[in-house]
């Protein structure tokens, strides 16, 4: 073991020779798992490794962020070995965090403003939300795409902030000119994630959650696969949750199979 690695788990030779085990005794409990299936997956395919994972040492007790990679390789016993590189990215994991908090602290916000200016569209976005993960179910998504669905749906309608209130809370019929400001709201939702960095397609799911499969949708009336799979979700449990509801808000020709 490299000079580094040892400062990274905080180890001796004499650690290291005592308990072979010693490293892998550091794998955070909730890491351990999914440490594990990438190295199998590596050993069985011949493909590279990379994971990401944390470590607790024993010696300091702080939670260490570390980033492996390596390519594997057969040796003459029938062993897979690695040549591999870990390296300590803590800072940067923390980093991300922080980012995230305070997107986390920004969505909030934007619901709340929203909830404030009318409080069925925001316990409806609560609703498709639910809804979105249990269709995600059926179709067995991943656990990690199914979250980013999740967070698309709540956040599907957040683009009527833009939108007038008296509009929003109309308890009649839509005059054309007013369904057409309704309709500017996925491409405003779209605009506030401009350039903000997910792990998932978040404005697409925004700004797509009105298109329909036969193109009769907006705002760019795409048709068929051009709408990605998490829009389409988003719109089937939008009609739903509309439909299911005790306000219905001018949902012309949307009730279509997606």
């Amino acid at each position: 073991m490299s000079e580094s690695c040892k400062l990274i788990w905080e180890v001796s030779d004499e650690i290291i020779g005592s308990d072979i085990n010693v490293l892998w005794n550091m794998v955070h409990h909730e890491d351990i798992d999914s440490l594990a299936e990438t190295i199998n997956q590596s050993a069985t395919q011949l493909k590279a490794w990379k994971c990401d994972w944390r470590i607790i040492p024993p010696k300091s007790h702080k939670v260490k962020w570390l980033r492996g990679y390596g390519n594997p390789k057969v040796t003459e016993s029938g062993l897979v070995r690695w040549n591999s590189v870990v390296t300590d990215i803590t800072r940067e994991k923390e980093a991300e965090l922080t980012e995230q908090m305070v997107l986390n602290d920004t969505i909030r916000v934007l619901i709340s403003a929203l909830e404030a200016r009318d409080p069925y569209t925001a316990g409806h976005g609560k609703n498709v939300s639910v809804l979105s993960k249990k269709i995600a179910s059926k179709l067995h998504l991943s656990a990690h795409d199914t979250a980013g669905l999740s967070l698309g749906a709540l956040l599907h309608d957040i683009g009527k902030i833009g939108t007038p209130s008296e509009i929003l809370t109309k308890p009649t019929k839509l005059l054309n000119e007013e369904y057409a400001l309704i309709k500017l709201h996925s491409e405003i939702g779209g605009r506030f994630f401009e350039g903000i960095k997910f792990s998932w397609p978040i404005k697409d799911m925004i700004e797509q959650h009105h298109e329909r499969l036969d193109g009769s949708g907006y705002p760019r009336g795409l048709k068929g696969e051009e709408i990605i799979l998490e829009a389409r979700i988003i719109a089937v449990a939008d009609v739903i949750d509309s439909m299911s509801s005790h306000r219905l808000i001018a949902l012309p020709q949307v009730c279509r199979k997606q």
